[in-house]
Order: structure tokens, then C-alpha cells, then sequence
């Protein structure tokens, strides 16, 4: 959290949000790093794989102990996943409309935003995980990225808190 946004007040307003909102010690970081362009039927795996990698973390916990210090066992999981807030190109645009919206994977409408705004997650199962979070909270990133269709835009970061249950329930979708 130290690097949120590169900004000490965004630092400031997600400490004390999650501090407010999050019990302390319950929450696991979860990191991804992959590739934009993972096969849609790679993703759901590699999640299993994480939460069965989970399961036997504590599994061997309980067979072996855990030598005197008390491990954490997770009921939530905290993501910061990549996001970017984009309009959708008009039909009379300068360049005659040719361009194609992003894959509805991608893209959902969020009520923050102004109308015709649209939510791109970079990685699209993050979508799904985020309408199963408990709490959301985005910040601006220090730098933009290349959108196909939209050219370059500014990123942002979504802080996801999600419980095991609903982590589960997002990877059936």
C-alpha cells in the first residue's frame, strides 16, 4: 500500500479504508502477472489451481503444525487489479466510427462514471470478481497504457476485497 498511486493522499484514504473496512490479520494478498491476451479458458484454471494451492497451505498447517506461531487463515482476499475509464468512440467520430468497442468481457458500465463511460478491466475475469467484492476502491496509476480501439489511456487501480466464497462463486461464472 505504501505505493498506491505514488500519492500520499490516495495512500492516506486506502489505509484508512482498509483499516476501517478490513479485520485485521483475515485478508490475503492476492498477486497476479500474466499476459493481456490469456486464453478465456485458461483463466478459470488458473484460479482453481491458486485456491487448491490454498487448500493444501492449510492442509499441511494442520498435519504438521505450525511450530508455536499462529498462521493466518484466509476468509478474504484483497486484489489490486488494473483498470481503465474509457469513452466509447461516437459513430460521427473524426475518423468516420470504424472503430469496434472492446468485447463486452471487458467492458461494463459502472454508476460512477458519466454516461457512456465504460469500465475496461484488462484482465476480464476481474470484472467478474470485482461485482462479487465486498468492498472496491480505484485510484489513479502514474502512468498510461494502450488500449486497442481507444489508443492510449490512463490507468487505474482497483483495490478488490472478496471473500473465499465469493472468489469461488466469481470463478463458476
Amino acid at each position: 500500500m505504501e505505493n498506491a498511486g505514488g500519492n500520499a493522499n490516495t495512500r492516506r484514504v486506502l489505509g484508512e479504508l482498509l483499516s476501517s473496512n478490513v479485520p485485521a490479520g483475515t485478508v490475503g494478498l492476492l498477486l497476479q502477472n500474466r499476459v493481456k491476451n490469456t486464453p478465456l479458458e485458461v483463466a478459470p484454471i488458473l484460479y482453481t489451481e491458486v485456491l487448491k494451492d490454498l487448500r493444501w497451505s492449510a492442509q499441511q498447517r494442520q498435519l504438521h503444525g505450525t511450530g508455536g506461531v499462529v498462521a493466518p487463515h484466509y476468509h478474504k482476499y484483497m486484489m489490486i487489479v488494473p483498470c481503465c475509464d474509457v469513452q466509447p468512440y461516437s459513430a460521427t467520430s473524426s475518423d468516420g466510427g470504424n472503430h469496434a468497442m472492446a468485447s463486452n468481457r471487458r467492458k461494463r458500465s459502472h454508476g460512477k462514471h458519466s454516461r457512456g463511460d465504460a469500465l475496461l478491466f484488462v484482465h476480464f475475469e476481474n470484472e467478474f470478481f470485482a461485482r462479487e467484492a465486498e468492498l472496491v476502491h480505484r485510484f489513479h496509476g502514474s502512468h498510461d497504457i494502450v488500449w486497442p480501439d481507444y489508443g492510449k489511456v490512463p490507468v487505474q487501480y482497483m483495490v478488490l476485497v472478496i471473500s473465499h466464497d465469493a472468489f469461488v462463486n466469481a470463478l463458476q461464472k
